[in-house]
C-alpha cells in the first residue's frame, strides 16, 4: 500500500488532505514539498520529475502553506489547538490543561476547526452558488442550534 502523498496540483483542501498538509506545514513554509514516497524494488529511482514553470520552485508550497495558515487563522483558538496537536505534536491532555478545558471539548473543537478549514477549494467565508458565506463564529452557532423535539412541535397547536 502506498503511503499517503499528494501532488500540489491535487490539493483541494478536503479533510484528509488538510490533516496531511498540517503534518507537513513547517516544511512547506520553508518552501519545500514533501517528497513522494516510492515503493519498488529499485534503488536507483530518480526524484520527482519537475516540469518547467514560470515561478520559483518554492512558490507552490509556500502558497499552499499560506492558504492553510489563512484558514487556520480564521478559526481562532480552535485553530491554534488544531495546529498544536497536528503540527507541534502536542498531546490532547496538554492542550486541555493549557486551555482550561477537558479532553472531550478539545477533541470537539479541533474537529470543528478542521471541518471548517476543509471546505474544499471554495472557502466557507466566500459566497458560492452552492453555499452562503459564514464566519467561523456564525458557522459554529449554526451547528450548535438545538433542534426542536417532536414533543415541543406537537404542543404548538
Amino acid at each position: 500500500m502506498m503511503p499517503e502523498w499528494y501532488a500540489p496540483k491535487d490539493i483541494i483542501f478536503n479533510m484528509k488532505q488538510v490533516r496531511w498538509l498540517l503534518s507537513w506545514l513547517f516544511l512547506m513554509i520553508g518552501g519545500e514539498w514533501p517528497e513522494e514516497p516510492y515503493e519498488s524494488g529499485y534503488t536507483d529511482i530518480p526524484s520527482v520529475q519537475r516540469s518547467r514553470s514560470q515561478g520559483a520552485p518554492f512558490e507552490t508550497s509556500c502558497q499552499i502553506a499560506g492558504e492553510l495558515e489563512a484558514r487556520i487563522k480564521r478559526t481562532g483558538q480552535d485553530g491554534e489547538m488544531l495546529r498544536a496537536h497536528y503540527c507541534d505534536g502536542w498531546e490532547l491532555d496538554r492542550i486541555a490543561r493549557l486551555a482550561g478545558l477537558n479532553e472531550h471539548e478539545v477533541v470537539k473543537r479541533i474537529h470543528r476547526a478542521s471541518t471548517y478549514i476543509a471546505s474544499g477549494p471554495n472557502r466557507r467565508w466566500h459566497d458560492t452558488p452552492s453555499r452562503q458565506a459564514k464566519t467561523y463564529q456564525d458557522w459554529i452557532s449554526h451547528r450548535r442550534t438545538p433542534r426542536k423535539s417532536a414533543v415541543s412541535l406537537n404542543c404548538a397547536t
